[in-house]
């Protein structure tokens, strides 16, 4: 069991779900960092706080580079969340007439959704352009 302070975490992202390749083990490894764990495209890490500082991007084209990748990934995911929307529209259309479950309050549930992406979509706009 370890003790608080003794390791530093960091979260990245990679390229495959579920897996790294054998090269960024061995990279993490050779910097004593140790992958403890892989959830989704996210790879949990962690370092003795012994051993110094622990960041994972130094320079400004890697953190670009990385964060490019997570905004590829929200993009992914807020068209499916779009097509999920459309898809309960006309499910809250058709079941209006039996008031199992109204359409109001679906749609605004959906309407949230929406204006909680843009708020994210916005953000994210400021990360990259520095506002």
């Amino acid at each position: 069991m370890c003790k608080p302070g003794e390791y530093v975490y960091q979260i990245d992202f990679g390229t495959k779900l579920y897996a790294v390749s054998d090269d960024y083990r061995e990279f993490m490894a050779e910097n004593n960092i140790e992958i403890v764990c892989l959830w989704g495209y996210w790879i949990i890490l962690r370092k003795r706080s012994s051993e110094g500082e622990f960041v994972l991007y130094t320079d400004v084209d890697s953190s670009i580079e990385h964060y490019t990748k997570i905004l590829k990934m929200f993009k992914a995911v807020s068209i499916i969340e779009l097509i999920c929307f459309f898809v309960e529209v006309l499910a809250a259309t058709s079941l209006s007439n039996s008031n199992i479950f109204p359409e109001y309050i679906t749609l605004s549930l959906q309407i949230t959704a929406i204006i909680l992406m843009l708020i994210g979509i916005y953000q994210s706009r400021n990360v990259f352009t520095d506002k």
